[in-house]
């Protein structure tokens, strides 16, 4: 998504110094998250692709969870 925006012509102004950090540290960033992931608690993947439903579905899951 980062390169995106910034090979975008209405986007590129977005790019911040602290993004191009996170591109050259992406391969880091992803062997942390997978570290955390398979190492702690039970985790839920929400797609956000769809911001609306994303939050919906996160919601809900929460809902569900604080129910129990």
């Amino acid at each position: 998504r980062l390169t995106e925006r910034e090979l975008s012509p209405l986007k590129y102004w977005k790019m911040s110094p602290n993004d191009k950090k996170a591109i050259a540290q992406y391969d880091e960033y992803t062997i942390a998250k997978e570290t955390v992931f398979n190492t702690c608690g039970k985790w839920h993947s929400v797609n956000y692709d769809d911001k609306k439903a994303g939050r919906l579905e996160f919601i809900s899951r929460l809902n569900n969870y604080l129910a129990k």
